[in-house]
């Protein structure tokens, strides 16, 4: 389990193979016309994200190999190869990364690298609940548990963004 925290400056979030992202930007550009790129690279099995039309702070815990609870929602396959990390990041610094050559800037709190096993991972979300709201805020962060189990033959990529409201 891989507990973290991100600022999430434009709500959406995303989880990309570290390898898969410098291979693609490697030698071209990102194409800015939101979501193409995004859905591209997750038909690719490259990425998997989910949209909060929130701007905040937001706590993710990624649970590797552990089934989903029935209320997560299928968000996509993501492969990751020997030799990979898998990246954790607002969809901000997504472009940054793409525009930097799919190379993301170690930023505490805007990119985390963890290390998986490599595989070919179904994606699953929920919105997970805060026990307490922090001294000075009106409301709990946005919390996120995101499964990360062994893909199917029968698991596809998603040609849509998946949406998560308070």
């Amino acid at each position: 389990m891989f507990a973290l925290e991100l600022c999430d400056d434009d709500g959406v979030l995303v989880l990309a193979s570290a390898l898969a992202l410098k291979r693609r930007f490697a030698s071209r550009e990102l194409d800015y016309e939101y979501p193409r790129e995004l859905l591209r690279a997750a038909g690719d099995e490259e990425l998997c994200f989910w949209q909060t039309n929130e701007e905040d702070d937001v706590r993710i815990v990624i649970r590797v190999g552990k089934r989903p609870v029935p209320d997560a929602r299928f968000i996509g396959v993501l492969g990751i190869q020997a030799g990979d990390e898998l990246l954790a990041m607002p969809y901000s610094q997504y472009t940054m990364a793409c525009d930097r050559g799919g190379v993301p800037e170690d930023i505490e709190g805007l990119c985390a690298r963890i290390a998986v096993d490599p595989g070919r991972y179904a994606c699953w979300v929920r919105p997970a609940s805060v026990e307490a709201v922090p001294d000075g805020e009106d409301e709990a962060p946005l919390a996120f548990d995101v499964y990360l189990v062994a893909a199917a033959a029968t698991d596809k990529p998603l040609g849509e963004v998946p949406l998560f409201e308070r």
